[in-house]
């Protein structure tokens, strides 16, 4: 029965700080404002703030009687000086005392009493046994609170004349919820905690507690505890606290019960108020509780509310809040669970949320942060805590959201940094290549020069029947045509806004003078050509033959690569597809690795050993496929095929 009725007034006790809440963040609110109320009105606030209070420690009472039994309860011992500690509870009690006109006197010790305690815990020591002696004392009586040392202890006394306790009962007075139920004290109220946590607590400090009394004459009830070796005084305010102006716990007053009635309401429908920059959800099954926080909250930010879980969440779904205010206890799914759904959710594992709750201890506190909670508040809470809170986090949620952004923008910055740099490493490599060809001009114009000059001295010895010797001089001749061509062509690689020579040519006339060229690489290989007859390209014809023999060279290392294996095969075929030439250049060859398929245009980019190309063959034909107006693309199988296709303006209109 004694843990049934712990686990009673646990739950109850959390229960009871919603409400109570309600009563001390509106009164707190008001007195805020003190100046603008009317006298009376700010004293009637200032003594409901003051029973509100002792309501908050009544409860904190049984909470303490819990964390006794569960072992979680600790003590912060400090030196104290009682001859000075226990006269200034009792003053500040002693209005209550008028009430009833009962005198309180104390006898107080000229010497310091110096014991180690817990302030706060003590306090509810002495504030309980004085309840008890004002409890159960009739008007005009007298209590004596004595403080004295005797035996290496320290004693405090609460002698009364009230109406005693019956011999039989005596034993039982320290015992958690028991209540003296004879016919004399039947209509005093009270939960029968006071005295046992009073025991408790004084047991906690090596101490003892114990009542002696007789029926109509006066109880006293008396508790020592161990007294220091020293005299040095403390002094009582040296925890920062104020005894005279703190409102105790007047656990003996009878209040009566004012049921507020249930308010009917669509909750499927809860209007949103306010307007701001920042939008706020408030979660929360009590009605009165969450009207309370909606309406003071409105005053700075849109709110939206919610009655309960799945409500809930279906707002954060559709309406995206900046933070959400939850209560822990729910109907059906409760504040914990609600965290984990959103922090689960990608589309909402951002929002901020701070969890309401009653309960104060670590634990709970703990499993509120790992569940997903940005903050929690402890009911019952003050209004600015909250809008302070709220405040932090929008805040957090604000600079999150920044850097986030900021984040995004320097993840552009370094692609844009890398794509720069490559450019830099292109320019660089071109320019290069641009002092490559200007030495290669240089270098080779003058042999070729003479060697076209003999070229033409030689043909005027030559007989005109013969043929063969002719057209041997003339394929010569083109040669080292093409040789400077070539040269000339590296220079405007380099140097792209060269201006180029273009015209309307015929492929198929293109092809069989780039099939000439590579007669002697071909070495009798046939290549299969499939071009349409009407096929045109506008393009540098001199670029354009170049781009072929460089694409045909590639198909035909590609190929001698497998010719062990298979019969080598090179196809070039060409069309016209919306006023484009379509040339496409196809092989059986050793194809492509796909890790090295996005670099094959880069300069200087080779699979090959050393001394078997540059590797600026394709880096050379995607420069001038793209100056002309065209595009190349290429598509490979490795060890099985490639095909590298070009596209040019058909005529010098499409190019326009």
């Amino acid at each position: 029965m004694d843990r049934l009725k712990s686990e009673f007034f646990a739950n109850v006790s959390h229960e009871l700080r919603t409400p109570l809440t309600l009563i001390l963040s509106p009164i707190e609110s008001l007195l805020r404002r003190g100046e603008q109320l009317p006298g009376k009105i700010h004293e009637a606030m200032l003594l409901a703030h003051k029973n509100a209070l002792r309501l908050l420690k009544l409860i904190n009472e049984l909470l303490d009687v819990m964390r006794l039994e569960e072992q979680g309860f600790t003590l912060s011992k400090e030196n104290m000086n009682l001859s000075v500690f226990v006269p200034g509870i009792v003053d500040s009690v002693r209005h209550l005392g008028e009430v009833k006109n009962l005198r309180l006197e104390t006898e107080e010790s000229e010497e310091a009493i110096i014991v180690a305690g817990d302030p706060n815990r003590l306090e509810k020591v002495i504030l309980n046994l004085l309840s008890n002696a004002i409890k159960f004392t009739p008007k005009g009586g007298k209590i004596i609170i004595r403080s004295q040392t005797s035996g290496g202890r320290a004693i405090v006394e609460v002698e009364d004349n009230g109406i005693g306790i019956a011999s039989e009962e005596l034993p039982h007075i320290f015992d958690r919820f028991y209540q003296v139920d004879g016919s004399s004290t039947r209509n005093f109220q009270g939960v029968g905690i006071g005295l046992a946590l009073a025991r408790e607590l004084v047991e906690k400090h090596e101490g003892s507690l114990t009542a002696t009394s007789i029926v109509g004459e006066g109880t006293t009830l008396r508790f020592d505890l161990p007294l220091l070796d020293t005299a040095e005084e403390i002094a009582v305010s040296q925890n920062g606290e104020s005894f005279s102006d703190e409102p105790f716990a007047d656990v003996f007053h009878s209040a009566n019960r004012v049921m507020i009635p249930h308010r009917s309401e669509e909750e499927e429908d809860l209007p949103s108020l306010g307007t701001g920059d920042f939008t706020i959800l408030v979660v929360d099954d009590e009605p009165d509780m969450r009207r309370f926080l909606v309406t003071t909250l409105a005053e700075d930010y849109h709110v939206l509310q919610a009655a309960d879980g799945e409500q809930g969440i279906k707002l954060v779904q559709t309406q995206s809040p900046d933070l959400v205010l939850l209560d822990w206890m729910l109907p059906g799914r409760d504040g914990l669970e609600i965290c984990q759904l959103l922090r689960r959710d990608d589309l909402t594992k951002d929002v901020k949320i701070i969890l309401l709750t009653a309960r104060v201890d670590e634990a709970s506190k703990i499993k509120a942060l790992e569940e997903g909670a940005d903050d929690f508040l402890t009911k019952p809470f003050s209004m600015i805590e909250v809008k302070t809170r709220i405040a932090n986090q929008l805040r957090i949620a604000y600079l999150q959201k920044d850097l986030r952004a900021r984040n995004v923008v320097l993840e552009e910055t370094l692609s844009q940094l890398k794509e720069t740099e490559s450019q830099l490493v292109q320019s660089e490599k071109m320019n290069a290549i641009g002092s490559l060809s200007a030495g290669l001009l240089h270098e080779i114009n003058n042999p070729l020069n003479y060697t076209l000059t003999a070229l033409q001295v030689g043909r005027e010895f030559i007989e005109e029947d013969n043929s063969e010797l002719i057209e041997t001089m003339d394929d010569i001749d083109e040669g080292m045509t093409r040789i400077k061509d070539i040269v000339s062509d590296l220079r405007d690689f380099a140097y792209p806004n060269s201006e180029l020579k273009r015209e309307c040519f015929d492929l198929n006339n293109a092809l069989d003078t780039a099939t000439r060229l590579l007669s002697h690489e071909l070495n009798g290989l046939l290549i299969a050509k499939d071009v349409s007859a009407d096929c045109t390209v506008y393009a540098s014809k001199t670029q354009f033959i170049q781009v072929l023999v460089n694409l045909v060279i590639n198909s035909l290392k590609a190929v001698n690569d497998i010719s062990k294996d298979r019969d080598p095969i090179i196809k070039i075929s060409g069309k016209i597809v919306n006023d484009h030439s379509v040339i496409s250049i196809w092989d059986n060859g050793s194809g492509i690795s796909p890790d090295n398929l996005g670099n094959i245009f880069d300069p200087f980019f080779t699979t090959r050993d050393v001394g078997e190309g540059m590797g600026l063959g394709l880096s050379i034909c995607h420069t001038i496929v793209k100056n002309n107006g065209g595009v190349i693309r290429v598509e490979s199988k490795k060890g099985e095929w490639t095909e590298i296709v070009t596209e040019f303006p058909a005529t010098e209109e499409e190019y326009q």
